[in-house]
């Protein structure tokens, strides 16, 4: 299923924990949401593939990947992507830039050397508070920082 061009349900529900992972009418409504307002538009600009590392969150695949309690992914309102040959502060940047409607927008350094960006939309009737942060940890315990780009 298409959530939008270049973007469908299956990568955006793709796990590996071996767990269920499907999403009601809702959270598909929120992740077309998310394709069609922030991924696609920035697809079009970097004219690049963006590969998506999580994007939907059963509670059990949550959990087992302990991700916060209050995670976004879970309504379908996030994902954590990247991009080849383009690092994590650039695609920030031009999200920024595009002005996009981003409620949250953080920079994530996973111990290990890791890194992803994750992106949300706000939950449907409320206001983005286009809050961009840097995230330093391992998931379950990584420390937050608020930044501003210019």
């Amino acid at each position: 299923m298409n959530l939008s061009k270049n973007f469908t349900l299956s990568e955006l529900t793709v796990t590996q924990t071996g767990l269920p992972n499907e999403p009601d009418e809702r959270q598909i409504a929120n992740l077309k949401r998310l394709c069609e307002t922030i991924l696609e538009p920035l697809r079009e600009v970097i004219e690049r593939p963006i590969q998506i590392n999580s994007g939907y969150r059963s509670p059990s695949v949550n959990r087992k990947i302990n991700g916060s309690i209050t995670s976004q992914h879970m309504a379908g309102e996030a994902a954590d992507l990247c991009v080849s040959g383009m690092s994590t502060l650039d695609i920030v940047k031009i999200i920024a830039k595009l002005k996009l409607p981003f409620h949250q927008l953080i920079n994530e350094f996973s111990q290990g050397g890791i890194t992803w960006v994750h992106v949300s939309v706000a939950p449907q009737g409320i206001k983005p508070k286009k809050e961009i942060l840097n995230a330093f940890g391992v998931p379950g315990n990584m420390k937050y920082q608020r930044v501003s780009i210019g």
